[in-house]
């Protein structure tokens, strides 16, 4: 909604950092900000363009407050206002924004060192795991009231659907939940990430020109290592990697190899050496990471250098090829499913056993309507 030197915006942010930029780039277009409202909605005035910088904090208290605590809002404002910087507005969740012109010769960041930056990390960062406690009761609290009030009627009208209606509202509203939950932790992750950086670090990392990330699904060893070499000879270096997420940096083209390591194939290794296999009876969910101190040892003395890890599932290794690095494992197993790499141990116990359960229950069910 417009009117004379006045606008509303509705924007939504997971990153604080973007959410600066774009009320920087609104004071650039002669927009200043005057009001924020639910966290997305804000009140822009209109005057004479000109460069803002922006930070965004928050001030509430915990639960059991200290004399710091309760004294800490008003130390900060105050030495804010001694650097030049001026309380905008803050929103109903108490996050505060402040603005200041930006100046060349001054620093033009609130949090201008590192210990500041993530004790400003950290605020956020425990909303977000307050927000998915919160979440996690409420959820518990509606499945089991809703699993009971769904028996209950089973039991007063002895329909089959009334109940199974209860069952799918249950098992959506489980499903987003958990969803919202995930999303609160990867968001408090988020802001520990960016806001312990400098806003230069935050700037080249996200520089698309220099980096860059490729979202795909690999199944095989040997499809991994064809993927990463044709990366790499187009100048796109594996800096980092998760399930299907793989993050490059631009360096020059370079002719590197690449190749991967996991427990099962150190232990293919170690059992062909005469050596014992790694194996840890209590280590239930594959936490260990014996088997990688192991690997890297045992990659670096065959001319291979460490890149990355998935946790503890996978090593990622680069050579060039013109060193002619020793092969780490037997080529008969690149055609191998990178299954447990994927997914890890535990997924793949849960997997197989959902997958079992579901065979019994359907034969079950089968042979009981005989």
């Amino acid at each position: 909604m417009q009117g004379t030197g006045k606008i509303k915006k509705i924007k939504c942010f997971q990153s604080l950092i973007k959410e600066k930029l774009w009320l920087e780039e609104m004071a650039l277009s002669g927009w200043f900000l005057t009001d924020v409202h639910m966290g997305c909605i804000y009140d822009f005035e209109h005057g004479e363009p000109r460069r803002m910088m922006y930070e965004i904090d928050r001030f509430n208290l915990p639960k059991h407050p200290s004399l710091k605590d309760i004294r800490h809002k008003e130390i900060f404002l105050d030495m804010a206002r001694e650097m030049g910087w001026q309380v905008v507005a803050h929103d109903e969740a108490l996050d505060y924004y402040f603005c200041k012109e930006y100046a060349p010769d001054e620093i033009n960041e609130l949090y201008n060192d590192e210990e500041s930056r993530k004790l400003h990390a950290e605020k956020f960062k425990r909303l977000m795991e307050f927000k998915a406690s919160q979440l996690s009761g409420v959820l518990l609290f509606v499945d089991v009231v809703g699993l009971l009030f769904g028996i209950e009627m089973y039991v007063i009208q002895e329909s089959v659907l009334s109940y199974l209606w209860f069952l799918f509202f249950v098992a959506g509203y489980t499903i987003f939940c958990l969803f919202t939950i995930r999303w609160f932790q990867r968001t408090g992750d988020l802001y520990i990430s960016e806001l312990c950086q400098t806003r230069e670090e935050w700037e080249e990392f996200h520089d698309k020109s220099k980096r860059r990330w490729v979202y795909r699904l690999v199944l095989t060893n040997r499809g991994l290592k064809r993927f990463l070499t044709r990366m790499a000879a187009d100048g796109w270096m594996l800096q980092d990697m998760s399930v299907i997420k793989y993050t490059f940096q631009k360096q020059d083209a370079t002719d590197y190899i690449y190749t991967m390591d996991t427990k099962y194939l150190t232990n293919k290794r170690k059992r062909a050496a005469g050596g014992k296999a790694f194996s840890d009876s209590k280590d239930w969910i594959g936490m260990n990471n014996d088997w990688q101190i192991e690997s890297v040892k045992d990659a670096e003395a065959k001319g291979w250098q460490f890149v990355c890890a998935l946790e503890t599932r996978a090593v990622i290794y680069k050579s060039m090829k013109q060193k002619n690095a020793e092969p780490l494992n037997d080529p008969k197993y690149d055609n191998s499913l990178r299954f447990v790499s994927i997914i890890g141990w535990y997924g793949l116990v849960m997997l197989i056993s959902g997958t079992v359960g579901g065979v019994i229950g359907y034969f079950w069910e089968f042979f009981s309507q005989l």
